[in-house]
């Protein structure tokens, strides 16, 4: 049940964010793209060269989050499929007296859920700033060359 209601909701905001930028960010690119070849060819050479490398690595950093995340949830769904197996069948859980093996097993599977939630955390968490730091890295080569480039 918390599979599909992330999993809707996250295809949903995707659907969203994805109808916008087709038809806003096209007009954006097309107008920036203009303007920077008319200021300097050379340096929007060099730009559109350095982009994609820098795209490539922070694509990397965010497809480490998302199978992780995806493994998050795998295990939130088994915690959960333990939950309900238990309470829907308190009564044959009662009856064979497992509740120590239900315990045993929902305290397993909480452990390993709680590990990925912590790794999937700190990967967010770090999924910023090392975008930025790289965002940095780019605008300060670009600015490097461009500079060289003015003073030429």
């Amino acid at each position: 049940m918390t599979r599909i209601s992330n999993d809707v909701q996250e295809i949903e905001i995707s659907v969203m964010a994805s109808l916008t930028m087709m038809f806003r960010d096209p007009i954006y690119i097309l107008i920036f793209v203009i303007f920077l070849f008319t200021s300097s060819y050379e340096l929007t050479l060099f730009a559109l060269v350095l982009l994609p490398v820098s795209g490539w690595l922070i694509g990397r950093a965010s497809r480490t989050l998302r199978s992780s995340s995806l493994l998050g949830q795998q295990h939130l769904g088994r915690l959960l499929s333990i939950v309900e197996e238990t309470l829907t069948g308190l009564r044959i859980v009662k009856g064979f007296n497992a509740e120590e093996k239900m315990k045993a097993q929902f305290a397993e599977s909480n452990e390993r859920y709680a590990k990925v939630f912590k790794r999937v955390t700190r990967k967010a968490y770090l999924a910023s700033p090392i975008s930025e730091f790289l965002a940095t890295i780019v605008v300060m080569v670009l600015m490097y060359v461009g500079g060289n480039l003015a003073l030429q």
